[in-house]
């Protein structure tokens, strides 16, 4: 009977150290998501190689309403925001873009949505009723191509002829320099 008594308080010990271990690991792991979820709030290091400054290539690209737009389609200050359906971090931003969109007026804002087509479509309809121009591309694009953007959500602020005036990750870091 002894023998039964220290086996099932070994095997008690042990259960209650393993249950231990394992809400440690599941913690840890809860944290390194949380801190690859969450984007440097400063700079624009790894969104593009594009510098302020620049003239961006020349494309052709199509919006969702069946328009082609170009380069030369900026006129003005235009904010422009490249997103991904598959980005936390651009979830979290569309809401920020469209109260630009909504102040600034339609048509000084574009937005890029980039994904296969079935799953771009929630994104597409969050920005096209306040957006002006929303273009809908996959990875391989001349637009993509033209900016060079290798992370989402990346935002460009356009000046005439196509002139980078700022480059951000943040919707209100594009902005700053329209006081400036």
């Amino acid at each position: 009977m002894a023998y039964v008594v220290a086996a099932v308080v070994l095997i008690g010990c042990v259960s209650f150290l393993n249950l231990a271990l394992t809400y440690g690991v599941i913690r840890r792991l809860r944290q390194h998501t949380d801190m690859l979820n969450v984007r440097p709030l400063t700079g624009s290091v790894g969104v593009s190689p594009l510098s302020v400054g620049a003239v961006v290539d020349e494309f052709k690209a199509s919006t969702v309403s069946g328009d082609s737009v170009t380069r030369d389609a900026f006129t003005g200050q235009t904010l422009l925001g490249f997103f991904s359906p598959d980005c936390p971090a651009c979830t979290a931003e569309i809401g920020r873009f469209v109260e630009v969109a909504r102040s600034k007026g339609p048509d000084d804002v574009w937005a890029v949505v980039v994904g296969e087509p079935d799953r771009v479509i929630s994104t597409v309809e969050r920005l096209t009723p306040d957006v002006g121009t929303v273009i809908c591309e996959g990875t391989k694009s001349e637009i993509l191509a033209a900016f060079g953007v290798v992370g989402f959500p990346a935002f460009f602020l356009m000046g005439d002829g196509g002139v980078v005036r700022a480059i951000a990750i943040r919707t209100d870091e594009a902005l700053a320099t329209t006081t400036a």
